[in-house]
């Protein structure tokens, strides 16, 4: 801190931009410098202010407290099933708070804004706290509860005219801070913890607010105020916020979605409880996040896909399966590496959102869609690594014509979605050398690409034609294109995957694939040479 920083600070305590705390903030604040609180030294704080003890009585019996049975009636029988610290930690923090300006409109500031990020910020620290063990949840409720009073201070002790520069809440904490320092000498974080050590309050919020030491608080408290901050910055990422999570406490996809969901849910019953207006919009700003990372890794996604496939044709052409097994799996691996963790992260998110409520809210309408896209992203993945995986076919004599009767009837009951016509005949079998549980994969996948690029009442003529020499099956497919096998890898996330996948297992078995243009659609062709007649 500079030298004219110091002198704003001690200027500022001697000066009468500090609040006056009343008798009964002085009195919490002596109790709560005692580790052995007797649950009998709140009452007291009940019978002076029975307004502050119906506060923190709503607030242990919000959803934050998670309380079941009978509602908590004193701040006795509170203190005696959480404990009188803890109940008094909580008093403490709503009895600064109503120190401080909440509702009013002073010198510019937006102080609905500061304390809904504030409340946000302890309600996220608190559930954190608890998730990780932290032996005092309620001192990681006030430290996130008061973080930033130095902030409301700072605006105080200054001119309007210089208030009128300052950075918005809209800005990022690290830019506000170094903005502060450089035009003032010291931050609203250096201002806040000379306050709690004059107030006399516990050292432990001064220590957050400078953030001293790696200590588990302090990290919880950097990751609870660096998520909040996150929900409405522009700039932020969905996948910014777990990466902080992962980096700095070393919680893993499910713990951060838990905690970003459960907090954002429970935040609105506290905010009531310190008479303010809870922001609505900042789960839709967090899903919109979630969506905007999912496009973004399908946007990443996309050009790596390509390369993988277009080696893969490369490879083909070649003949050369150690490029496809060496180079092409290479780049899969990366792109998996760099897509798949995110995507989990969304997918979690979208899921447990819908978990949480059972209304169709805008937000649980949103998260479905990004589930079901996440979803589909993560099976386009899983294709292309299949198309990388070797393909080993155990040959045998297989009667084609028995093997497409068994399909017909699997379709029929499974319901394909697609109208099927099997013109297959009922007397002759044709022997031919394949391996029957792949044959049978590849034709499913076959008709689930007629499915997909059909358009509206998808529908397919299937026939077994044969001569001395070979069987053919035929798709007649009205509405789908003409197959181009050297633009397939141009289309990576298209139904072209379960084509590309089709035509892997049936080259593996010495079978041909071809297609032909007809004037309602295509006609895809499966030729394989004819072992016996019967």
């Amino acid at each position: 801190m500079q030298a004219r920083g110091q002198q704003f600070i001690s200027r500022t305590l001697r000066e009468n931009s500090l609040p006056q705390l009343s008798s009964l903030t002085m009195k919490i604040i002596s109790l709560s410098s005692f580790e052995d609180i007797k649950p009998r030294d709140l009452l007291s704080v009940a019978e002076a202010d029975p307004a502050l003890a119906a506060h923190v009585l709503n607030l242990v019996n919000s959803s934050l407290y998670r309380q079941g049975g009978e509602p908590i009636s004193d701040l006795s029988h509170a203190a005696a099933k959480l404990g009188a610290r803890e109940i008094c930690l909580l008093a403490l923090s709503l009895s600064i708070c109503a120190s401080l300006p909440v509702n009013e409109k002073n010198k510019g500031m937006n102080y609905s804004s500061f304390w809904g990020m504030s409340v946000q910020r302890a309600v996220m620290a608190k559930e954190l706290a608890g998730m990780l063990y932290y032996s005092s949840p309620e001192e990681a409720f006030a430290a996130g509860l008061l973080l930033d009073i130095g902030l409301i201070i700072m605006l105080r002790a200054l001119p309007v005219t210089d208030v009128r520069k300052f950075p918005g809440l809209q800005m990022p904490s690290p830019y506000r801070l170094n903005w502060e320092e450089l035009h003032y000498g010291c931050n609203h974080r250096q201002m806040g913890a000379a306050i709690v050590m004059h107030w006399g309050l516990p050292r432990f919020l001064a220590e957050c607010m400078l953030a001293n030491g790696d200590g588990l608080l302090n990290k919880i408290i950097e990751f609870s105020a660096f998520t909040t901050e996150s929900y409405a910055m522009p700039d932020s990422s969905f996948i910014d916020i777990h990466e902080k999570g992962r980096q700095l406490l070393n919680l893993d996809s499910d713990q951060i979605n838990q905690i970003i969901t459960e907090s954002l849910f429970i935040d609105s019953q506290v905010a009531a409880t310190l008479t303010l207006e809870a922001d609505q919009q900042d789960m839709l700003q967090l899903v919109g996040k979630a969506g905007q990372t999912l496009s973004d890794l399908f946007n990443a996604a996309q050009p790596c896909l390509k390369e993988v496939m277009q080696s893969i044709q490369d490879s083909r052409k070649q003949n050369d399966m150690s490029l496809q097994q060496q180079a092409v799996r290479n780049t899969l691996e990366a792109v998996m590496h760099e897509i798949r963790n995110p995507l989990m992260s969304v997918g979690g998110f979208a899921k447990r959102l819908m978990s949480q409520d059972d209304s169709e809210g805008s937000a649980q309408r949103y998260a479905k869609v990004i589930m079901d896209e996440a979803s589909r992203l993560d099976n386009v993945l899983g294709q292309v690594s299949s198309l990388l995986s070797q393909v080993n076919p155990k040959m045998r004599p297989v009667d084609i014509r028995l093997l497409l009767e068994s399909l017909r009837q699997k379709m029929n009951i499974g319901q394909a979605r697609i109208a099927l016509s099997w013109r297959i005949g009922n007397k002759k079998g044709f022997m031919i050398e394949s391996d029957p549980n792949l044959l049978e994969e590849s034709l499913s996948l076959i008709i689930d690409y007629i499915r997909q690029r059909a358009g509206k009442n998808p529908s397919c003529v299937i026939s077994l034609k044969y001569d001395q020499r070979q069987v053919t099956v035929s798709m007649n497919a009205p509405g789908v294109p003409k197959i181009n096998p050297a633009a397939m890898h141009d289309l990576a996330f298209g139904p072209e995957l379960s084509l590309l996948r089709a035509h892997r297992i049936l080259e593996a078995m010495g079978s041909s694939v071809e297609s032909e243009a007809t004037p309602e659609g295509c006609m895809i062709n499966l030729e394989f040479e004819l072992i016996k007649e019967f």
